[in-house]
């Protein structure tokens, strides 16, 4: 009897603790998106949530303060040092970020890392399946590979590109699809692979497409040609001709593929 109250209580304990960190997660995310705001989210983009995606993996991987953490890119840009500096750092001190170069190498020793996180630069590498190797063996082996990108389904769903199709084209054409991704890491000896798919609800006026695609600010423009480009920009300004400057339902979303080394 007196175990199985002891057991009762120790489960209730646990549940409780549960709940309030669901709780925190919650009142932590309200309290991210109110500071961004939707108007934020949608013009900057998914890169500039550093401080909840540093959260989310550190909860979702079980970081504690002094894991060894490895942000990874293809090469040295602000956004990797934005998701060191002004996200995990604070919540595990050995993070820091490395960059493949065009060789696919990583300098690290086996086993160095507690995780590794590669937040929206898988498609910018030539050969992923060998990144996958180098993350397998740079991880301990209680590590985790976490991957932050955008599903297919996720890019189509930007209302920019039916004004410029043939941009998502080529986003298409440059992002894995995430049944592939998984598979390649997959393949390498990742477990317990899990995805989990995120939005954020935006709203951007057409004006601002407009100013975007002119000053060429979003990289999604950099891969049309002038002409294409030009198309779409007098597509859009026919559209406040006829309906007005009124904003789009923009929403920002993005896909996390996590897998375990053990």
């Amino acid at each position: 009897m007196l175990s199985e109250t002891l057991s009762e209580s120790l489960d209730r304990k646990e549940t409780e603790a549960r709940l309030h960190q669901t709780e925190r997660r919650k009142t932590s995310r309200q309290h991210l998106e109110k500071a961004l705001g939707t108007r934020f989210s949608a013009l900057i983009g998914n890169a500039h949530r550093a401080k909840f995606w540093a959260e989310e993996l550190a909860w979702g991987t079980k970081l504690q303060k002094d894991s060894s953490v490895l942000v990874l890119s293809s090469e040295e840009d602000r956004y990797v040092a934005s998701f060191t500096k002004a996200g995990l750092a604070a919540l595990a001190s050995g993070a820091f970020e490395a960059f493949t170069g065009g060789n696919q190498h990583l300098p690290q020793a086996d086993g160095a890392f507690r995780s590794v996180f590669i937040p929206y630069a898988w498609h910018e590498f030539h050969d992923g399946s060998r990144v996958a190797v180098e993350c397998y063996r740079v991880l301990k082996n209680d590590g985790t590979i976490s991957i932050l990108s955008q599903s297919h389904e996720q890019l189509r769903g930007k209302p920019l590109f039916k004004f410029f199709p043939e941009a998502v084209t080529r986003q298409i054409s440059l992002y894995a699809s995430i049944p592939d991704l998984t598979a390649v890491i997959e393949k390498v000896g990742f477990k317990s692979i899990e995805t989990s798919s995120y939005s954020w609800s935006g709203n951007v006026k057409p004006s601002e497409y407009i100013d975007a695609a002119e000053r060429k600010l979003w990289p999604e423009f950099a891969v049309l040609t002038d002409e294409v480009r030009q198309r779409g920009i007098k597509e859009l300004r026919d559209y406040i001709a006829r309906r007005g400057d009124e904003p789009f339902r923009d929403d920002d979303a993005s896909t996390l593929v996590v897998g375990k080394k053990q």
